[in-house]
């Protein structure tokens, strides 16, 4: 009995130093292979914004074992599904358009409010003096905010002809990402609600008739080919759209810091030009629009005026706003400095 309880120990001790030698040799084995960042996005592989970012990572990592692989045009899933597999473990990081930016840090969903900015210059001097503050309430979520830049500014398109002003979009059918609040009281201010649908099954329900109504920068309208059905473009910017490169804090932290350090500082010094490039690809878009016959409606000014005191009544400082006031009130103090002239 004694020697079979021995033999059993025995046993058990050479299986547990077996599984303890298999996991060794396994964890060196991954090291030898070095670190891969998975990182997603819906943006296209061909698209300005992936070039410069691949570019950066590709000049930055070269000589490293840090890999990183990126899984482009929604090839991950919509953005829901994305953050999913971020906290999962799945992806790494992602580059977000303003969805997706809102569900891993909410505070930023003050930069998309309808109406807020009027310019490039208002845009560039807010984003320079609050990129430190965004940076620390990324670190907050657990990611590292990589990059900050843009999508552009969203019009509103619509596959109807008979569309001749704002106020015409009520009769509409608006599309929407499921759950996003802007676009739900945009709508409500046009006196309809939106239809939601994921992103990849857009173009679908645009030709079918399901939606009618959409809002995207020009160059999103041309990438995701919505505008091939879209018949009316109202001509005015009145949403500005951010776009975001984070990486899972943990991971960020597991790069050489010699490569973090040459991340970080390469991204910073891109990000006027890869802000430059999308602006350049946004105005070319228009011009892409315009050649394709799609009908460009100019809003009168009192109908300007009407949607912007609807928007800052009903939504700038709504109960169910997901940013915090205090952030929309610095904002605009600052604005109020520059439009002043100080």
């Amino acid at each position: 009995m004694m020697r079979r309880k021995k033999l059993r120990i025995k046993s058990f001790m050479s299986v547990k130093i077996t599984l303890l030698t298999i996991s060794i040799a396994l964890c060196l084995y991954q090291e030898s292979l070095g670190l891969t960042i998975k990182i997603g996005t819906l943006a296209p592989a061909d698209s300005d914004w992936i070039k410069i970012i691949n570019d950066i990572i590709i000049d930055t990592t070269k000589n490293s074992e840090v890999k990183f692989v990126l899984y482009t045009g929604g090839t991950m899933g919509d953005e829901d599904e994305m953050i999913r597999k971020i906290r999962i473990g799945q992806l790494h990081g992602g580059g977000f358009t303003t969805v997706g930016i809102k569900k891993t840090a909410h505070e930023l969903g003050v930069l998309d409010i309808p109406m807020l900015f009027r310019n490039y210059d208002e845009l560039d001097i807010v984003m320079n003096k609050f990129l430190s503050e965004f940076e620390k309430i990324y670190e907050k979520r657990g990611f590292k905010l990589l990059l900050l830049t843009e999508q552009g500014f969203s019009y509103f398109f619509t596959t109807r002809k008979d569309i001749n002003g704002l106020k015409d979009l009520g009769k509409t059918r608006f599309w929407g990402w499921k759950e996003e609040r802007v676009i739900q009281n945009v709508a409500k201010i046009f006196g309809t609600s939106p239809i939601f649908v994921l992103v990849p099954d857009v173009l679908a329900g645009l030709e079918t008739g399901m939606v009618e109504t959409f809002d995207v920068s020009p160059m999103g309208c041309i990438a995701l080919q919505w505008c091939k059905i879209a018949k009316t473009v109202i001509d005015l910017p009145y949403r500005f759209e951010a776009g975001a490169l984070i990486i899972n804090l943990k991971t960020w932290e597991s790069i050489p810091e010699n490569v973090r350090n040459e991340l970080e500082r390469k991204f910073k010094e891109n990000r006027k030009l890869i802000s430059q490039k999308i602006r350049e690809g946004n105005n070319s878009a228009l011009k892409k629009i315009r050649d394709m016959g799609i009908k460009f409606v100019k809003p009168s000014q009192s109908e300007i005026d009407w949607f912007e005191n609807q928007v800052k009544d009903r939504i700038w400082f709504s109960k169910d706003s997901e940013y915090p006031h205090e952030l929309l009130r610095k904002l605009l103090d600052e604005l109020e400095k520059i439009r002043k002239g100080s």
